[in-house]
């Protein structure tokens, strides 16, 4: 994105049409210092006004458009983003409920496919038939409110089903903030036994149609993963329809915490929750997959993998 030049006008809800301006004036910037051309592609997040921006750049260049929209928008920035989305040659996004939300507010076909995360790093040095030393869940991310009272919630639960004290003493410890993603899931390897991924059933936000890039890049560590989730969530249609074995429906779920209950208990669950998280890093969360898949949405071929 460029930056904003003195000429620019600032953007104020007060002042007409300052808005449009704005796009067009860094539309024209990018469009002479990239010199794009038919031949060439746009990707653009659908974030803040940038596909305003992309839609401009490609009227003015002639290359193709294609957007990534990971969570929902708002009305307010729907009826920003609808020249985008009408422009675009293709919309992926990350779940089904997203493609239907794209179709019903847009009319446009979106094709559906994961986020790309982190490549995967070496597997935790835990012998078979022994658990790691920690017996701590981890979660990652900036977490709201209603996020970290769902998590904390967790532990109690588990421990009325007989599980680890430390779990159950529902403390919440944070580390400082890291420089990447990678450094961020290696702590998480070294200090935690299973990793905890959710979404809340009152989840208010426009998050709630996502599928969670947290599960694609915890995937990497090789640590057990307990999804916890409504069955009519994204992420727990997805733990349904592959069965997953450490998945909650709800604070009732009383088998679905016994199982996760089990990673900090006993050695042969916890070795097989963690060799489900490998094949899934592997195989349908594989940054390499994913990234071919994207290619193809982009009518590119994909070069041989090293």
């Amino acid at each position: 994105m460029p930056r904003r030049c003195w000429y620019f006008p600032p953007v104020r809800r007060w002042l007409p049409r300052s808005l449009k301006i704005n796009h067009l004036l860094r539309a024209n910037q990018l469009t002479r210092s990239l010199k794009l051309g038919p031949d060439d592609a746009i990707l653009c997040c659908s974030h803040a006004e940038e596909p305003v921006i992309a839609a401009a750049l490609a009227r003015r260049s002639g290359a193709s458009l294609h957007l990534l929209v990971h969570d929902l928008w708002s009305e307010e920035r729907a009826a920003v983003f609808a020249d985008a989305f009408g422009a675009a040659a293709s919309v992926n996004v990350v779940t089904e409920e997203l493609s239907a939300a794209v179709a019903a507010r847009f009319g446009v076909v979106a094709n559906v496919f994961l986020p790309i995360g982190e490549d995967p790093i070496p597997p935790p040095l835990v012998l078979p038939g022994q658990l790691p030393f920690s017996d701590r869940l981890g979660i990652a991310g900036s977490l709201p409110d209603s996020y970290i009272r769902e998590a904390l919630a967790l532990g109690p639960a588990v421990f009325a089903l007989g599980g680890s004290p430390e779990i159950a003493s529902a403390r919440l410890q944070c580390a400082p903030r890291l420089p990447d993603n990678r450094e961020a899931l290696l702590l998480l390897q070294n200090k935690c036994r299973a990793l905890l991924v959710f979404q809340p059933d009152n989840d208010g936000s426009y998050s709630r149609f996502s599928f969670p890039s947290k599960f694609i890049d915890f995937a990497q560590t090789g640590l057990p993963i307990i999804l916890k989730a409504p069955p009519h969530s994204p992420l727990g249609r997805w733990a349904l329809s592959r069965q997953w074995a450490t998945y909650i429906s709800g604070d009732d779920d009383i088998d679905g915490l016994t199982r996760a209950r089990k990673l900090f208990t006993d050695s042969a669950a916890w070795h097989a929750a963690a060799d489900a998280t490998r094949s899934l890093a592997s195989e349908e969360f594989s940054a390499n997959r994913i990234q071919m898949m994207l290619e193809k949405s982009l009518g590119l071929e994909s070069a041989p993998s090293p």
